[in-house]
């Protein structure tokens, strides 16, 4: 099988964090702070384009209708209109926040992927992307692979 690989730009993801910083959503490694929170919740469901309010995420979660993040919804488009095949895959995908990480796993998993979340903390990381089929990044962090 044919080993592909995506990396997500990691300048978009950079610039997505610095949003998320001035409007307060996330600390300095990407975590949700307290004031964050309350930011996005007083985010309309029901406008909320970005899929950041937590009615967004857990429409996701349960395969409803909602707004989605656009870097996943990308990718996810960028992977279909190149006739990659997600179906059967192994998909790893490295970087766990709201915005970009969580989000992509529950597309590409909704695409029938087998889906493995990494991050900065993986143990044996170097061997969890060797065995990826589609391999994602979305740290924000340059040479992290």
């Amino acid at each position: 099988m044919r080993k592909i690989s995506i990396i997500a730009v990691t300048a978009l993801a950079s610039a997505l964090l610095a949003l998320s910083l001035v409007v307060g959503c996330a600390g300095p490694t990407g975590e949700t702070t307290a004031e964050g929170a309350a930011v996005v919740e007083k985010i309309d469901p029901k406008k909320d384009v970005d899929g950041f309010h937590p009615q967004s995420g857990g429409a996701l979660c349960i395969g409803q209708p909602g707004f989605v993040s656009c870097t996943p919804a990308g990718i996810i488009q960028l992977l279909k209109r190149s006739g990659i095949e997600i179906a059967g895959r192994e998909c790893v995908i490295i970087g766990r926040s709201n915005i970009v990480g969580k989000p992509m796993a529950l597309l590409i998993l909704r695409e029938n992927a087998t889906v493995t979340i990494a991050h900065s903390r993986t143990e044996n990381l170097r061997e969890v992307t060797r065995r990826a089929d589609i391999l994602i990044v979305a740290t924000g962090k340059p040479k992290m692979i």
